[in-house]
């Protein structure tokens, strides 16, 4: 409006004024923008006490005048403003303003965007331009992948080469523990004094006595021997003086029952049976008194047959075959013997598997103890000669107390052993449990069914079979539960080991083989049926054998070092790892035709081992089958890894190699700080260490971030600045399963929302039929089953109208009834399921915000082709990324034509597809209708397909409030009548300390352990502000307004250069 109040003056005049009038008013907005703008440099935020809030009078909203020349002589121009940020105002505090996707950086406004939405790449380019800190390329990537692993759910890395930024980490790696070799030394052996032998080996009769039985009604000898054979035996001095100095009995009682003894000479020589021993004396159903006593000065002599035997000494069985063993054996049933030990840690236990070396016909049972027969147990071996003694109970710290060493007594099989079928005992593993413990760092259980364990050795990679069923205790229904759908708790432990009994009689509180059937006992464990390094052999030869002597005092060979060659292997690296590691080998694989023998490694090459065997340089040939494994985890393998069903990588860690072993059981465990250290197990109270293992990182969100503050936090843990509230901005999110969707070609679409109408023992009704998944096993990404507030479950094949559930043993089927659920890989709604052949799907979204600028689209979802599991870091790095490929475009309404987006582009590793920039006209209708194009056969077991939803970003449905601009009066009704959040708030703005960031602001509510809920939607500055401006024209003498004009601008702050 223009006002003329001077009569006086002439038209011309007046002209020129009203013109300068326009020119004042466009000052005054040029001059409030200024205003805004340092405001920026000065603190960055907005509040009371900013400059353009300086009031000319108390009851006058506008600010003082500012003055300029007027345009002719005598007259003066003047204007003033006011500035508001389109706030909440007293009367309606609830008028929110849009927050806009930009962030004040270094001077300047530069775009921003979702850091839900954006590619992996995009997220990348966010923190290199907000963030100072991260201009190091290592931290960067570090960061990146932190974030992006945090945000996404896939639970596998997104940068392998950056660790620990998935949901489980690894936490205890137990492969260094305590494994030997025990060949058992011939010169160590009871049996090799007492047996008949060619050198004609007796003892004698040092004194003898008759006595009435009163059990038998049968007269019985008494005899006493000779503490030492009448010949010279090598190694008896030696064996004699350790058995003395550690208080051993000459004998066990009953050790020589039914032992064949001849006895007497001449018309007396008779052979009979020892019906039982002391330690010092043997009895015999026998009343010649002649038979036992001296001839004149000749004393009488007894020789012994039945116990086991060194073949190279062997008389009655001369098979070259058997001679080039270098093993014990027996042609006897029931044959004793007591073997002698002395490769032990006399401060550690151990199991021992004892190892025949040669395959039985059928199972054989023989029996075993340590130090005495008393406690003979049974041990039965199998078809490949191997028993596992004592029911794999270790042998405890207090069975040495005789000694630095094991006595182990054995007695052969009762039958099926004869001339024809020796019974062979070729050497034993003393070996302990090996395991290794995860750590899930989030909030949410994670189904671990079908993953795996792979590990790095000798330049291949391996990997265990899939992982199957835990067991565990429950404390909230108080039993053993067995879960075929392993699971992993919130911020808890999984324990992993390829012999579960063999753990719990070391580690579980029951110490009875069976893991989880007692309280503490509660950490799930997984038994994996395939654990150690296993290579394909390509060469063997003997390069060295060396001898022991006979009681004949002859030499033979009795272990042979053999030089192996395995193709495609590097051992030069760490060559002094390798040394004294137990291993086996088994000349026809699994062929089970021969019997793993075990030996131990002695040196290494390049591309070939030094293996030290029983037996001599013509024991072993090779065929195409041959194979070497080693008895547990290798000392050598550099690198763990963890991988999901997928076969992906979701944990990896570099384990250390410069650890000496000290012949003690380690293990690495993590620290605080993130890195291993080692340390020496000890076995009873390692169950209550993994219990109480908690690991210090962050919980992982493993989903998108529901809220600023939720974006807040995460970056404040990782580090990244938030000093200038760039994470703020937000998307449009648009889920697959609430659009119109039309297959073409066959294509099948599947919702993966379901309803469960009742659980059948382990099969799950739908309600309304079959979600329409086809009829046999399921996808990958159709393997588990989400319910809420219960643990995933596993999948096992889908039929017509249900699906069939690994379902854990204590499973409540009467709490699912009726209850929603969602299949899929994550446990996200609102996604498809694609099967089929190569074809398009047409998707279209309706009652849209109207938008008129352009945005960036973003598709969110996984592809994968069947999981791939390589053999060689280059087959890892290059074959294990192979996704699938998908082409989009999108619906031109002013083409009438569908235009292109992208072509063949594959899902980034945190489940982003970028589909570009595109313009406001495809948005403007409030419409999007996008094609997308398969180029793969989708079907279960070969390719899999799921779509999450597609992100319109940056774009901002949700409108903020300035903190502090908020009215005092008015803090409790925006906070949301929470009292606590609105006086911790009020406190801090009426003392004028006004908030820099939000991150300040959420910071505060969290250090005073107040929700943050209701103070989502409040923010520090304001990009959009209203200024009211009054310019004139007056008499310098008078004052009076010669010309006048009001207006309003609105003036956005994030479009300042």
């Amino acid at each position: 409006m223009t006002i003329n109040t001077s009569a006086s003056l002439d038209s011309a005049r007046l002209a020129l004024c009203n013109s300068a009038v326009n020119s004042v008013l466009k000052s005054g907005r040029q001059h409030a923008a200024a205003l805004l703008r340092d405001d920026l440099f000065v603190n960055g935020y907005d509040s009371f006490s900013d400059e353009w809030y300086v009031k000319s009078t108390s009851s006058n909203k506008f600010s003082k005048w500012f003055y300029l020349p007027g345009p002719i002589r005598g007259t003066r121009c003047r204007y003033r403003f006011y500035i508001e940020d389109i706030k909440p105002s007293k009367e309606h505090p609830d008028d929110y303003q849009p927050l806009l996707p930009v962030a004040w950086s270094d001077g300047k406004w530069v775009p921003t965007d979702d850091i839900n939405a954006v590619s992996k790449s995009d997220l990348k380019g966010l923190i290199k331009r907000f963030d100072n800190s991260s201009t190091n390329e290592l931290k960067l990537n570090r960061v990146t992948a932190e974030l992006a692993d945090d945000r996404d759910s896939n639970n596998y890395l997104s940068d392998i080469n950056v660790p620990d930024t998935e949901a489980i980490t690894f936490d205890i790696i137990a492969d260094k523990t305590d494994t030997r070799w025990i060949h058992f030394d011939d010169t160590m052996r009871l049996g090799r004094y007492y047996e008949q032998r060619a050198s004609h080996n007796f003892f004698l009769i040092k004194d003898a006595e008759l006595f009435y039985n009163n059990d038998t009604g049968k007269t019985n000898a008494a005899v006493k021997l000779d503490n030492k054979p009448m010949s010279h035996l090598p190694g008896w001095s030696e064996y004699s003086k350790m058995r003395n100095e550690a208080g051993l009995p000459m004998w066990y009682p009953g050790m020589w029952n039914n032992l064949v003894a001849i006895t007497g000479a001449g018309r007396n020589l008779k052979k009979q049976n020892v019906i039982s021993n002391t330690i010092d004396t043997l009895f015999f159903e026998d009343d010649n008194y002649n038979r036992f006593m001296p001839t004149g000065i000749f004393r009488q002599t007894v020789t012994f047959v039945g116990w086991f035997s060194s073949l190279n000494e062997l008389q009655a069985f001369k098979t070259r075959a058997a001679r080039d063993r270098g093993s014990i054996f027996t042609l006897t049933n029931s044959a004793p013997d007591g073997l002698l030990i002395t490769n032990v840690n006399p401060e550690t236990d151990y199991r021992m598997t004892l190892y025949t070396g040669n395959p039985l016909p059928e199972k054989l049972n023989a029996s075993a103890s340590f130090f005495g027969m008393d406690s003979l147990q049974e041990i039965e071996f199998s078809k490949d000669g191997v028993a596992v003694f004592n029911k794999g109970r270790p042998a405890t710290s207090h069975a040495y107390r005789r000694g630095n060493y094991l006595e182990l007594i054995i007695r052969s099989p009762e039958e099926g052993i004869s001339k024809d079928r020796p019974f062979f005992i070729d050497s034993a593993i003393l070996e302990q449990p090996e395991f290794i413990t995860f750590h899930n760092n989030s909030k949410d259980a994670i189904n671990l069914r079908s993953w795996r364990l792979g590990y790095k050795c000798g330049g291949l990679i391996f990997y265990s079979s899939p992982f199957g069923t835990s067991s565990y205790y429950s404390v909230k229904s108080a039993e053993r539960v067995e879960n075929p759908s392993p699971v992993i708790p919130p911020n808890s432990s999984l324990i992993l080991t390829d012999d579960l009994p063999i753990f719990d009689r070391f580690s579980g509180a029951n110490k009875n083989g069976i893991w989880g059937d007692n309280a503490g006992e509660n950490v799930p464990a997984i038994q994996v049926s395939s654990w150690a390094p296993e290579f394909k052999i390509e060469s063997i030869k003997s390069i060295k054998t060396y001898s022991q002597k006979s009681t004949a005092n002859k030499k033979h060979p009795w272990e042979t070092d053999w030089e192996i060659k395995i193709d495609g292997v590097n051992w030069s690296d760490k060559i002094s790892n390798l040394k004294n590691e137990v291993v086996l080998f088994d000349a026809d694989g699994k062929n089970e035709k021969f019997s793993p023998v075990p030996g131990v490694i002695v040196g290494q090459n390049e591309h070939s081992l030094i293996i030290r065997f029983a037996g001599s340089g013509k024991r072993f040939k090779i065929n195409k089958d041959s194979i070497l494994r080693f008895a547990g985890l290798s000392d050598i393998i550099s690198e763990y890894y963890l991988l999901n069903s997928e076969g992906k990588i979701a944990a990896l860690l570099h384990k250390p190699q410069k650890v000496k072993r000290k012949d003690k059981a380690i293990m690495f465990k993590r620290l605080f700080s993130g890195k291993l250290e080692s340390e020496e197990i000890n076995w009873r109270t390692v169950a209550r260490q993994i219990g109480i293992q908690k690991s210090d990182y962050r919980l992982i969100n493993n989903n998108t971030y529901e809220s600023p503050i939720k974006k807040s936090e995460i970056l404040d843990a990782l580090r990244i600045t938030i000093s200038n509230d760039w994470y703020l901005c937000n998307s449009r999110f648009l889920k697959f399963s609430d659009a119109q969707s039309q297959p073409i070609n066959n294509i099948r679409i599947i919702k993966d929302k379901v309803k469960i109408k009742r659980i059948e023992g382990s099969k799950i009704i739908f309600d309304g039929g079959s979600p329409g998944f086809p009829i046999g096993l399921p996808g990958i990404f159709a393997s588990k089953l989400f319910i809420k507030n219960m643990v995933p479950l596993s999948i096992q094949s889908f039929s017509d109208s249900s699906c069939e559930l690994l379902l854990p043993n204590n499973f409540a089927a009467m709490q699912t009834v009726n209850k929603a659920a969602v299949i899929s890989p994550d446990g996200a709604s609102g996604g498809i399921h694609i099967f089929g052949v190569p074809g398009d799907i047409i998707y279209q979204w309706t009652n849209l915000p109207k938008i008129s600028s352009a945005v960036k689209l973003t598709l969110a979802g996984y592809g994968i082709r069947a999981p791939f599991f390589p053999k060689t870091t280059f087959e890892r790095n290059v074959l294990t990324n192979r996704t699938l490929e998908l082409s989009i475009s999108i619906w031109d309404k002013d083409k009438i034509k569908y235009v292109s987006l992208i072509s063949k582009r594959s899902f980034d590793s945190s489940g982003r597809i970028f589909l570009g920039k595109v313009p406001g006209k495809f948005l403007k209708s409030g419409q999007l209708r996008v094609k997308i194009t398969t180029h793969n056969i989708l079907t279960p077991g070969k390719s899999s397909l799921w779509l999450r939803g597609i992100y319109i970003h940056p774009f901002t449905e949700e409108k903020y409030i300035n903190i502090n601009t908020v009215p005092n009066n008015k803090l409790i009704y925006v906070c949301g009548n929470k009292t606590n959040l609105a006086v911790i708030l009020a406190k801090k703005l009426r003392a004028k300390k006004y908030f820099r960031t939000a991150g300040e602001m959420y910071r505060l509510i969290k250090k005073n352990k107040l929700s943050i809920s209701g103070a989502e939607k409040f923010i520090i500055r304001s990009e959009i502000f209203r200024a009211e401006i009054e310019a004139e024209i007056i008499n310098e003498e008078t004052g009076k307004i010669i010309s006048r004009k009001a207006g309003e601008k609105t003036i956005n702050r994030s479009l300042f250069p």
